[in-house]
Parts: C-alpha cells; sequence; structure tokens
C-alpha cells in the first residue's frame, strides 16, 4: 500500500492505490480507502504482538498482566496484556522475546512461544496482532526495563487468576486466554484418543 502525495497544497492519492493519507507521524497515520477511515501503526507498519506468559496449569494456571498508564483510557494505572510492535526485519516471535523482557522481566527464546494465531482488534485500523503465549513456570523474573518511553517508567506486571483475567477490559488479553485454554483442551482431548 503506498501513502498520498502532497501536491499544491492538497492530498492525493498515489496513482498505485486508493488510499489517501489524512495525517501521519512517526506512529500513527489516518487514512482513507474509498470514503472509509481507519488508523494505521506507521512505526510497526500495522505489526503488532500480545503475549501470555503463564504458569501451573489446569484450575491452578495464572496469566501475567501489565499494569501500566495507558493515556488513551486514564492517567491513572489500567491491566493490560502485555503488547509490542514488531520492528522491520523482525519476526513476531523475535518481537515477542524481546517484548517479554521489556515488559515482564522474564526471558524465553522465540522458539519457546506458542503461537496462538492472529486477529484484527478493530474495524477502525488495519493492525493486525499476532497472539502467543509462554510457559515461565519454571523461569526466574529479572527487572523489567521496559522500552524507555515515560509510560513504562513506572509500569510493572501481576498475576491474574482466569476468573480475574476475564475482567480485564482488555480484549487481547480474554482473547488470548481462551485461546490458550482451547489449545490446550484440544490438546488434552488428542491425547486422550
Amino acid at each position: 500500500m503506498y501513502d498520498a502525495v502532497l501536491c499544491d497544497g492538497h492530498m492525493k492519492a498515489n496513482p498505485m492505490t486508493d488510499d489517501i493519507t489524512l495525517f501521519a507521524n512517526d506512529f500513527i497515520a489516518v487514512k482513507e480507502h474509498n470514503g472509509y477511515t481507519y488508523a494505521h501503526l506507521t512505526r510497526t507498519a500495522g505489526r503488532l504482538v500480545a503475549l501470555l506468559p503463564f504458569r501451573g496449569s489446569g484450575v491452578e494456571q495464572h496469566y501475567l498482566a501489565r499494569v501500566e498508564v495507558c493515556p488513551a483510557h486514564s492517567d491513572d494505572p489500567g491491566v493490560y496484556s502485555i503488547t509490542g510492535g514488531v520492528r522491520p526485519n523482525e519476526t513476531p516471535l523475535e518481537a515477542a522475546a524481546r517484548e517479554l523482557t521489556e515488559e515482564s522481566g522474564y526471558q524465553a527464546a522465540a522458539d519457546e512461544f506458542t503461537v496462538l494465531g492472529e486477529v484484527r482488534p478493530t474495524k477502525q485500523a488495519d493492525t493486525t496482532v499476532t497472539l502467543l503465549a509462554v510457559d515461565v513456570t519454571d523461569k526466574v523474573q529479572a527487572a523489567i526495563v521496559g522500552d524507555g518511553t515515560r509510560w513504562e517508567q513506572d509500569a510493572g506486571v501481576k498475576w491474574v487468576t482466569y476468573a480475574d483475567g476475564l475482567g480485564i477490559i482488555d480484549p487481547l488479553f480474554i482473547t488470548l486466554m481462551a485461546r490458550l485454554r482451547g489449545q490446550t483442551w484440544q490438546s488434552e482431548q488428542n491425547n486422550s484418543m
């Protein structure tokens, strides 16, 4: 997809696409496609990862949630999934390993993650999120370093049960838990046959 070009002070569609960029900065662009306006994450080319570190199994399983300020929602800390952008020339698995360390203090190699599929969390953006889970039961948590932004300076994490996780207003967190539970259930069914 190509952006629009500025000609004589007016936005014109690039001949290669119908999309017009109405606004853009280093992080986000507002685009229009055949009259439909949507957001595009320019910094990550619309590619994100959402992570669900977990420990234990069955009813004893707990999930790691991120506690941080999200200015789009409130100036007070909220509970969210661990997310991050996929950098250019980086795979979603590599991004997951980096984000896990930055935002939780746990370390895992890319091949330790279980891919739970992809979602497009809203029709108002062209963002695709790769969902991943990782078992950190036997891992030691180091200090949370964050990515250096002021929003992550006072951020932390907390363990939640499945029931508590269902009350988190982040739909990515709920989807991660449901997909992990579904995959675990399917695996148990296959192993019992």
